[in-house]
């Protein structure tokens, strides 16, 4: 009897130290692919920020062009449309 014990001893000691392997090796894969998604997040979210940062300059730059642009237009108004916009122009006041 104590053979078969010992015997069932030996055996379970031998899956266990092949079930720690099989779970030390698939820990060690996790951590190694948790490690390269970082990266990879990490390297594609600094392009999307240089990205946006980028087109942000490009439309101030537009912005202050297009208002300079807009503060130069000059709205002629017809003599006989003279006194309409006059009374308009008070409205908004």
């Amino acid at each position: 009897m104590e053979e078969v014990f010992f015997e069932l001893q030996k055996i379970h000691r031998q899956n266990e130290r092949e079930l720690n392997r099989i779970k030390f090796a698939l820990k060690r894969e996790s951590d190694r692919l948790n490690l390269e998604s970082q990266q990879k997040y990490k390297s594609e979210l600094d392009k999307a920020s240089l990205q946006y940062k980028r087109m942000f300059s490009q439309y101030k730059e537009w912005q202050i062009k297009e208002s300079d642009r807009v503060s130069k237009l000059k709205i002629i108004v017809p003599d006989a449309l003279q006194t309409t916009y006059e009374k308009l122009s008070l409205l908004e006041e």
